[in-house]
């Protein structure tokens, strides 16, 4: 089974690769600067609020 999901990664890679537009677009660190700290954010208000439930 791991050999078969090497086997699938690649090839989906080589397929995204052919039909994505990679490199078309310059990439910007900002917008995953910004996705990480919503990410934080959310995580730590679920937390929170999970904590909260259990008394």
């Amino acid at each position: 089974m791991p050999l078969f999901s090497i086997f699938t990664g690649i090839y989906g890679g080589m397929k995204a690769k052919k039909e994505l537009p990679i490199g078309e677009q310059e990439f910007k660190w900002a917008n995953v600067g910004i996705t990480v700290v919503i990410i934080i954010v959310v995580s730590i208000i679920s937390q929170m609020i999970i904590a909260s439930l259990k008394g």
